[in-house]
């Protein structure tokens, strides 16, 4: 306002301005302070066995706790305060940020062989909230977990490469069942881990019955598909053979 008792249209827009920097300046910290980054499972991947789940989460208000939820139920809480230079060296200003790892280890066959939805959630001191989530499928034996008397025989085992994975043929549980055991390297874990399990079918004559089971005895195919190697049944290597 000049000495007229006028507002001055300059000072009103540099009066603002003010104000501005001032709000960005002293304004507490919101849910853009609080980062939360789930590592493993990996989304899209695959998780089998016993394996982790883990990440690391930051807040400028600090984080109070760390829950993980499956297919949308809370399961429990991961501890939090883990050694992380390499979050550190990303976020040197957030107080904490050195310690900011979580993780656990998981029995992931509880959860059954399928596709599945994990979400790890940071409250911070605040009260502010931040996800990260991740689908992923389970794979395995059909069973939650083998005993050391029930592991997988592999006296008769053999291995073969398949681009980018290595496939051991002819595992046998205490059960008798034949399985073959794809493994490929997972760069989160810098591992090999299990991608798919699948039961072998080792009888010619169960081929050509499971076949004729799917298509049916009078089915015509065309001649392509005849006498041809392929895949049945949910991966399940067969031949197939028609007259």
């Amino acid at each position: 306002m000049n000495r007229r008792g006028v507002h001055d249209p300059a000072s009103v827009r540099t009066g603002c301005l003010a104000l501005l920097l001032t709000a960005l300046v002293v304004s507490p910290a919101g849910a853009a302070d609080l980062i939360i980054n789930l590592e493993e499972p990996v989304d899209g991947g695959t998780s089998s066995g016993v394996s982790n789940i883990r990440g690391w989460a930051v807040a400028s208000d600090g984080i109070e706790r760390i829950e993980v939820y499956f297919d949308g139920v809370f399961g429990f809480e991961l501890p939090y305060g883990a050694s992380r230079e390499d979050v550190e060296a990303v976020y040197p200003d957030i107080v904490g940020s050195i310690n900011s790892g979580f993780g656990s280890a998981m029995a992931y066959g509880l959860l059954g062989n399928g596709e599945h939805t994990v979400t790890v959630r940071a409250v911070s001191l605040t009260g502010d909230v931040a996800e990260d989530s991740a689908r992923f499928e389970v794979v395995g034996f059909p069973y939650d977990f083998l005993s050391a008397d029930e592991s997988p025989n592999l006296e008769g085992a053999s291995v073969s490469l398949a681009g980018d994975s290595v496939v051991i043929n002819e595992v046998i549980l205490q059960d008798g069942e034949d399985y073959a055991v794809t493994l490929g390297w997972l760069t989160a874990s810098q591992g090999f881990e299990i991608r798919q399990v699948t039961p072998a079918v080792t009888n010619p004559a169960e081929q050509d019955i499971l076949v004729s089971a799917f298509f049916g005895l009078d089915n015509e195919l065309p001649g392509p598909l005849c006498n041809q190697a392929g895949r049945l049944l949910d991966g399940m290597p067969v031949n197939f053979k028609f007259p």
